[in-house]
């Protein structure tokens, strides 16, 4: 399987789910994730990845309802390894919306991630909902 084809399998069962209830719906990602698999969000510590969706005191899902992904271009080294770049779309519960660069570079093993790094610049999302209040 190509792993472009994992990443936008992956992104399309995220988007639209509304963030602040993610506990509700992270198990549906397992099959997407090997059991100790890690997801490092920007310059944050490595996280088991269940957990890096439903973090205690994170402030996103604060101000985020949605999020949509768009895979822009997938480079994979044969090997398991994959970057990829992406726009991003948060759909603020205040109204509107922000459409982000962002970037995730993952490691996966037998179809399954086993580990996730991302970057976006989450300031711009912070910076509009604080106008919409």
């Amino acid at each position: 399987m190509a792993l472009a084809d994992l990443l936008r399998r992956y992104y399309a069962s995220i988007d639209g789910r509304p963030l602040d209830r993610a506990g509700e719906w992270v198990e549906d990602l397992a099959g997407f994730f090997a059991d100790d698999a890690t997801i490092r969000v920007v310059n944050g510590r490595p996280d088991g990845w269940r957990a890096a969706f439903v973090r205690d005191g994170a402030r996103l899902p604060e101000i985020v309802a949605t999020t949509r992904h768009e895979v822009l271009n997938v480079l994979e080294d044969g090997d398991g390894r994959v970057a990829c770049e992406l726009a991003v779309t948060y759909e603020l519960k205040a109204g509107g919306s922000v459409t982000l660069p962002g970037s995730v570079f993952a490691r996966v093993r037998d179809e399954r991630f086993t580990e996730q790094h991302m970057y976006v610049d989450f300031a711009p999302v912070f910076r509009a909902a604080r106008k919409g209040d």
